[in-house]
């Protein structure tokens, strides 16, 4: 059900955001006995997946007796917050709710402003996402590129169903971006070749490990460049894949599992030695953990690239310790949390000579290094490792102590409670 209540809401913020004068017409008519009908036609003009997505999901005249009310509600919702802010936090809430069901789909929106700042799109550039949830990297991505006033690029992505094609392209739709969106035809990454399209930027957030990604791996043979994944984890599939759907001189960046970083298994080891040797990778931030709704995990932002000049090194930064908790089991980063990565970021790019390290922080390690890693690429064990410690600077140990205390008083809070419940039970 709450499926349903997310459709149904977000595609009405979405038509009171962007098409007022035909809202007030539709909200006017007969006061409480509003019915979906002409709300859901109205709807067809952005996605044409969205009203059948609502018939298959109940959505009839059981909804009438509240229908009314929710309109009311949206309309003072977008009334007073803008309907952009009303999108973002009701998928927000939407997500939260879900939970690990179906919070894969979703990118927590700090985390999406990571990789549209880190990859840096320009309005002329075109931007694609091959799995793109509920849009929101597409639509970080697409502000990133209009911030000094230039034009809304057009985006590109895929989803795993109609559904989400439907929720994607609502989202971009009150965030004025146009791009398509559509779902995929088959399963996973099956892609025909006569699709090979490349592109300036590409961002992503696959799903984690994802296990029998593909049955038809020999139609994919002009992809696996740096060797065949294997069929049990498509980590260095999605990798692979997207280095191939680069220009040349484009940039992406990807979350993945922690796991892919430093990897003993053959295959996966090979097509990481394969990219790092050919210069793919460009940069590797750790994030930190509690920042998705479907998992507690860490992940790790990988920047690949097809440079024209290769400089021979790769910026690792440790942002582990960043983010704060906004609820008992959430995280999220804040803007200056942002700030500091993307400048790390820009500030390697932008170096004319040595990248001046920051301590505890990032440092921009040599591939000669790396080797003699083998290859792991995981950034602890270059910016801060137990053979060459390095303190965190006094500001950062300083946040990292303010988030300790904040744990605990959050768990003193959580026993307090406990126990005061415990003794009402008692009758003390």
């Amino acid at each position: 059900m709450t499926t349903v209540y997310r459709n149904v809401i977000l595609g009405l913020v979405c038509l009171r955001a962007t098409d007022p004068e035909g809202w007030a017409n539709l909200a006017e008519q007969d006061g409480e006995n509003l019915t979906p009908d002409p709300f859901i036609a109205r709807l067809t003009a952005f996605t044409p997946d969205l009203p059948r997505v609502f018939r298959e999901a109940g959505f009839d005249q059981r909804w009438e007796p509240t229908f009314g009310r929710i309109v009311r509600a949206v309309d003072q919702a977008v009334s007073e917050c803008g309907g952009a802010e009303t999108f973002r936090a009701l998928l927000d809430r939407f997500s939260s709710m879900e939970g690990r069901r179906r919070g894969e789909f979703y990118t927590p929106r700090s985390l999406a402003r990571v990789l549209a700042a880190t990859v840096m799109p320009g309005p002329d550039e075109q931007i694609y996402d091959p799995c793109c949830g509920s849009g929101e990297i597409l639509v970080a991505a697409a502000i990133h590129a209009r911030r000094d006033g230039g034009r809304t690029p057009l985006v590109h992505g895929f989803t795993w169903s109609p559904e989400l094609s439907a929720v994607a392209r609502l989202n971009l739709a009150v965030h004025g971006v146009d791009g398509d969106v559509a779902p995929r035809m088959s399963p996973m990454l099956d892609v025909p070749l006569s699709e090979r399209a490349q592109y300036d930027v590409v961002v992503a957030n696959p799903p984690f490990n994802m296990s029998l990604w593909s049955g038809q791996e020999a139609a994919y043979s002009w992809y696996w460049r740096y060797g065949s994944p294997p069929a049990h984890n498509a980590n260095f599939a999605w990798l692979q894949y997207i280095v191939m759907s680069l220009k040349p001189g484009g940039r992406a960046a990807v979350i993945m599992a922690n796991g892919a970083s430093s990897s003993e298994n053959a295959r996966e080891r090979a097509i990481r030695t394969g990219l790092v040797d050919d210069n793919c990778v460009e940069g590797m931030i750790a994030l930190p953990p509690q920042l998705f709704y479907s998992t507690t995990i860490p992940a790790t932002v990988w920047l690949l690239g097809r440079p024209a000049s290769p400089r021979g090194e790769i910026l690792f930064i440790d942002a582990s310790d960043l983010g704060n908790m906004a609820d008992r089991t959430h995280r999220v980063l804040s803007g200056e949390d942002v700030g500091a990565i993307t400048e790390a970021v820009d500030g390697w790019r932008r170096a004319k000579g040595p990248y001046e390290a920051i301590p505890g922080f990032s440092r921009s390690v040599p591939l000669e290094e790396i080797r003699g890693q083998d290859y792991v690429l995981n950034p602890r064990r270059y910016v801060s490792s137990a053979n060459d410690p390095v303190k965190r600077s006094d500001t950062s140990r300083l946040h990292a102590l303010g988030r300790r205390l904040e744990s605990l008083h959050a768990r003193a809070a959580e026993a307090d409670a406990l126990v005061e419940r415990e003794l009402r039970r008692i009758g003390l």
